[in-house]
């Protein structure tokens, strides 16, 4: 994929689409206004649409595919001149470009997702990020149907719909939906008008995702410094989105278990999921759609912030979920990924649509959001806002680069911040701090911490809080080794690196980091897994750091089966907090079926429905499963159907794991979720074997029915495939798109599992 000529830029588009949701085809027609600024050939990304005719300044001119996606139009003099091309297109099967929905009364609607290279499946198109323009989209649709984008509605005559224009948007942020759908009531924040749509008989779900939006709106408004870049604010359900969200500007898309909930019914697991998702999004609106990445390669100035901005949300507007520990065990997430081999920077080349699918993983997510909250700590919280805001004003409406944010933190703070942040984003891997009591003080080595063995690196930059008697300091480490006199301990709550060493436990937080990196010490061989059992058997009180010990507990399971050691620790862990995920951690990795019966009552209560499947899954047979089964067919509320559909992975007997995976082949569960289901049952201890072989007889058939997010989510369920035979040079001669580098760390994953079994058998 070459990139194209950064010497012709647009700065307007007419796009103009006939949509029919019944139909596989469409019709569409643009003008683009672009200026030469130079004599350029003019290349436009089109992929799959058939161009009937095209014009460049009223002259005919003959379209010449250049590959699979792009066309040639001829040359440009130097100046401004006018593009016009009509066209037919598909309707997309892949859950990308413009695709068919179809909600639970089978209606079908049509949705666009665009990222990041899904523009030009839709209409011809300077489809890269830098070359933001205005548009002004008109689309002709049944009368019947509600028809949304990024503008508001300025005009519906009959069939056409006319929008107001954008503010200059990358292609990627274009969204069009088109179906039968119900707007819940518009509020107004801040004189930007706020709504939550929906497929019809769902507006009773919309209120909560609305005063989400509404509370963040304000916050980021004042965070940022700059208002709401647009008129209107549209949060869109829809039955069938690839990933969770997607930030268009104005007209946010959305699966519907991240934005529709009942609070009255739902678990507050359930409504963190719709807060954290808008929050997310909504950031986007300033980060990434006011001010927008040049290339994919700074995917990290829109994900890496848009999260650290949803958890700092979070934590002002509900602080009683703790979304600090939350966000910690994400943390843990992305330093396993971050501490194979196989890893990449954050910051890291993209010169194809397969590196492009590469960067949404946790490594830009949540490594990024780390490294942004370990920055913020270190300037200090006042610090970096002014600089945040002041890369918001000199970039709006425009694009920038990382460099651009670090001169606005290094205007603010009279810090070096680029020499920060180097190692953090240029660099794979993190440290692992050895620290040890010398001389009534502290000494600090660091090395690069990798699962399979230490390796000699340049220091990073390390942000460490050292505590003294009487004070906490703020100090740089940029050397192997330190030496701090007097210091007591090191504090490791917000640091993205691991350590090793005496300490007193302090907080919450810094105890479950503590636990987390003995888990990865012991993955990585230097520790015996009975050390892991020996820290989580001293007592713990809080259920947010207990959540988080459960994900070490499974994964030990995972890897070496039962044992009598880890069902005494999950005994202790139910006496200590008495918490639905204990109770469920204890019947199925501890394999007590007494918990049968608490799970039986308990799978009516909202709060512990989730945790009480998993047991129910474990000891139940048929009837049961039939029963869940029913439940997930009759739909409803998202939250409770997809919960539903996630219980019946736990369901250990070959009949059920067979009839489930059927209805993932067939189509009965929807593609959006085939992959999350495949991937669960691949995770399961019980299962997994026969998983896979399903997974391996039915490849070529599950290629055709999942989209990419589905495949790459099976890719992530192979690292637990311990006694499979074969697996490598199976899905090596089966690339998926967007996994070359995902297979390579599910496979250093698997490796590890399987030396642990090894070690511990």
């Amino acid at each position: 994929m070459s990139r194209l000529s950064a010497h012709i830029r647009p700065s307007e588009y007419r796009l103009s689409l006939q949509l029919d949701p019944g139909r596989d085809s469409f019709e569409g027609e643009v003008s683009i206004r672009v200026e030469a600024r130079q004599d350029e050939t003019l290349v436009l990304h089109a992929e799959g649409l058939t161009i009937h005719e095209a014009w460049v300044d009223e002259q005919a001119v003959a379209a010449e595919p250049l590959g699979p996606d792009a066309i040639k139009l001829g040359e440009l003099k130097r100046g401004a001149h006018t593009v016009r091309l009509r066209w037919t297109g598909g309707v997309n099967p892949r859950l990308r470009g413009l695709y068919r929905s179809v909600d639970s009364e089978q209606r079908p609607l049509l949705v666009t997702q665009m990222e990041p290279n899904y523009a030009r499946l839709v209409f011809p198109c300077l489809d890269e990020p830098e070359f933001k323009a205005v548009f002004h989209v008109e689309v002709d649709a049944p009368e019947e149907l509600t028809v949304l984008s990024n503008g508001a509605e300025v005009s519906r005559q009959g069939r056409r719909v006319t929008f107001a224009p954008t503010p200059p948007l990358p292609t990627y942020l274009v969204a069009v939906v088109a179906g039968l759908l119900e707007v819940g009531s518009t509020r107004t924040v801040d004189g930007v008008k706020v709504r939550v749509i929906a497929t019809p008989g769902k507006l009773h779900l919309c209120d909560y995702a609305g005063d989400v939006a509404e509370f963040v709106l304000r916050d980021y408004t004042a965070y940022f410094g700059q208002p709401y870049p647009g008129e209107k604010l549209d949060l869109i359900a829809v039955p069938d989105f690839g990933s969770g969200a997607m930030e268009n500007l104005g007209a946010i898309v959305f699966r519907e278990t991240r934005l529709l909930v009942d609070p009255a019914r739902a678990s507050s697991e359930a409504m963190q999921v719709v807060a954290e998702t808008v929050s997310h999004e909504v950031a986007h609106q300033w980060f990434g759609d006011l001010v927008t990445m040049e290339w994919w390669e700074d995917l990290w100035l829109n994900e890496a912030f848009a999260t650290w901005m949803e958890t700092r949300a979070m934590e002002a507007m509900r602080p009683d979920w703790e979304r600090r520990l939350s966000f910690g065990r994400l943390r843990e997430e992305a330093m396993e990924l971050d501490g194979l081999s196989s890893s990449r920077p954050i910051v890291a080349t993209v010169d194809n649509p397969n590196q492009m699918a590469e960067m949404f993983d946790l490594i830009t997510y949540i490594k990024g959001a780390s490294v942004v909250k370990m920055l913020e700590e270190f300037l200090g919280p006042d610090v970096f806002q002014r600089g945040v805001a002041r890369y918001i004003a000199a970039h709006a409406f425009g694009n920038a680069r990382g460099a651009d944010l670090w001169s606005a933190l290094g205007a603010e703070s009279g810090r070096d911040v680029s020499a920060f942040t180097e190692g953090w984003l240029t660099r794979p891997g993190y440290p692992l701090l050895t620290v040890r009591s010398v001389d009534g003080g502290l000494e600090v080595t660091q090395e690069r911490f990798l699962y399979s063995g230490p390796e000699a690196a340049p220091p990073w930059p390390v942000p460490l809080w050292v505590v003294y008697p009487d004070r906490v300091e703020r100090v740089l480490m940029t050397e192997r080794r330190a030496v701090y006199p007097g210091a007591e301990r090191l504090r490791h709550e917000h640091g993205y690196y691991r350590m090793v060493g005496p300490t007193l436990e302090g907080s919450a937080l810094e105890r479950m980091h503590r636990s987390m990196d003995t888990w990865a010490l012991v993955k990585a061989g230097r520790l015996p897994w009975t050390d892991l059992i020996a820290r989580l058997e001293v007592p713990e009180a809080n259920e947010r750091v207990w959540e988080t010990y459960l994900v070490a507990l499974r994964d030990l399971y995972l890897s070496v089966g039962p044992s009598e050691a880890l069902s005494r620790v999950l005994r202790e862990a139910v006496q200590q907090v008495d918490a639905p995920p204990e109770k469920a951690a204890l019947g199925t990795l501890g394999h007590d079926v007494s918990l049968l019966e608490w799970a039986r009552l308990a799978v009516h209560d909202p709060e512990q429905r989730t945790y009480a499947l998993q047991v129910v899954g474990a000891w139940g047979g048929e009837a049961e499963f039939d029963e869940l089964a029913a439940d997930w067919r009759a739909g409803g509320d998202p939250d409770r159907t997809f919960s539903s559909l996630l219980g019946l992975t736990w369901f250990r007997l070959p009949e059920t794991v067979t009839r489930l995976f059927g209805w993932v082949l067939s189509g009965a569960v929807r593609p959006q979720d085939g992959g999350h289901v495949l991937k669960a049952l691949l995770m399961q201890r019980e299962g997994r074997a026969l998983t896979w072989r399903l997974i391996t007889e039915n490849w070529d058939e599950l290629v055709r029915v999942l989209p990419m997010q589905g495949m790459r989510l099976v890719l992530q369920g192979v690292a637990y495939q311990v006694e499979a035979e074969g697996v490598a040079e199976f899905l090596k001669a089966r690339p998926v798109e967007g996994g070359v580098r995902l297979l390579s760390q599910s496979l250093e994953q698997l490796a590890i599992r399987r030396r642990l079994g090894q070690v511990t058998a």
